[in-house]
């Protein structure tokens, strides 16, 4: 094998590529999807934080039970859309 072709690599047949030769197709997209989360979401995220942090205390099961309801009721929200 000369130097050219390892330098180069592998050439593909003309069949590989589909489109016209120097013609730039883009690739589809999909459309972006904004994920913003709702003030309850944020709220629930802080609830769990703060109840995991104070669970070796012994009061972390009070912010913990909130942000559970919490959850349970944001699921049902967005379930019965």
């Amino acid at each position: 094998m000369d130097r050219a072709t390892i330098d180069r690599g592998p050439t593909l047949h003309p069949s590989a590529y589909p489109n016209e030769v120097g013609r730039h197709v883009a690739p589809p997209t999909l459309p972006a999807v904004k994920l913003v989360p709702t003030n309850l979401t944020v709220f629930l995220l802080i609830c769990y934080s703060v109840g995991l942090l104070l669970l070796p205390f012994g009061i972390g099961a009070i912010p913990l039970g909130i942000a559970l309801i919490g959850t349970l009721f944001n699921w049902g929200k967005w379930y019965r859309r």
